[in-house]
């Protein structure tokens, strides 16, 4: 039983450490980047370069990895077996294709993030200090008007 419980704490405490270890960035995201929302307020809307540089910002900013196992395992497979019903989902990738630059997705529910890295097999969980709806009203004056 002994045993049981030192890997489990030791699984447990491996999580935690495979989120938070690293900056939190979007590295790559500059001003050839665009932002196309799925879900929320602003979705089937495209995100302009200023509004890029936004959501750069407030994702190196206000956020910070979680540090809860249970919260990272449940919104890790959340994310990856749900598809729908988040507050937020949105892409942020090159507007001109380059398989050397990174594309990134950002899920929000409530104050929560998974931000996916293409391709880095990397998602990290991130407790928020802002809602969805706070991004989106941020982002309103970045959408971009004349969309096909």
């Amino acid at each position: 039983m002994r045993i049981v419980a030192i890997v489990l704490v030791l699984t447990l405490m491996g999580i935690v450490l495979w989120n938070v270890v690293g900056a939190v960035t979007l590295r790559d995201a500059d001003d050839s980047y665009i932002g196309r929302a799925s879900e929320g307020s602003l979705a089937s809307k495209r995100i302009n370069a200023g509004g890029i540089a936004l959501v750069r910002e407030w994702i190196e900013t206000k956020t910070r990895p979680s540090f809860d196992p249970i919260k990272i395992l449940i919104y890790q497979v959340w994310y990856n077996a749900i598809t729908r019903g988040y507050d937020l989902k949105m892409w942020i990738e090159p507007e001109e294709y380059s398989g050397s630059l990174e594309q990134y997705a950002i899920y929000q529910f409530e104050n929560f993030v998974v931000l996916r890295i293409e391709y880095s097999r990397r998602n990290r969980v991130l407790v928020t200090s802002f809602t969805a709806a706070e991004l989106e009203e941020a982002l309103q004056p970045f959408v971009v008007k004349d969309q096909f």
